[in-house]
């Protein structure tokens, strides 16, 4: 992997993780009045849009098309990552945990292991999709 590439992957992982830091903080306020799965669903639209925000800014810098295409793509991609973090949260959460009792904060690491499985897919997915530019005709 070139080293512009590994920075790139490294910046995205630090956008995701912040941005998983703050819908996992949302997720929590929103448990005490919905299902887990629900709080999960919603929180990760919420983390979705301040991911995207934040890797245009600082990871994929070099992207030329509209915000609005890009956005649009980025929220089609997270929907494969919504799907793969609700799984792999309510599986551990659900499943694992239960059988090996955690802890008072088994769904917070649940949630933390389902948005982590979901980031290398998501990083070659916006890599080529989302903020994919087009290339020029000459």
């Amino acid at each position: 992997m070139p080293q512009a590439d590994y920075r790139r992957m490294v910046a995205f992982l630090l956008v995701g993780g912040a941005s998983a830091i703050a819908t996992i903080a949302l997720r929590a306020v929103l448990t005490r009045i919905v299902a887990f799965e629900i709080a999960v669903a919603v929180s990760h639209v919420f983390g979705l849009t301040m991911a995207f925000s934040l890797n245009r800014l600082f990871v994929f810098r070099t992207y030329e098309g509209g915000l609005i295409p890009a956005y649009l793509r980025f929220f089609l991609v997270n929907l494969l990552s919504l799907a793969i973090a609700t799984a792999v949260s309510s599986f551990m959460f659900r499943v694992v945990f239960q059988k090996i009792e955690v802890g008072p904060y088994a769904d917070y690491i649940a949630h933390f292991i389902g948005l982590g499985s979901a980031a290398i897919p998501s990083y070659f997915a916006h890599t080529n999709f989302s903020f994919k530019n087009k290339p020029i005709d000459t």
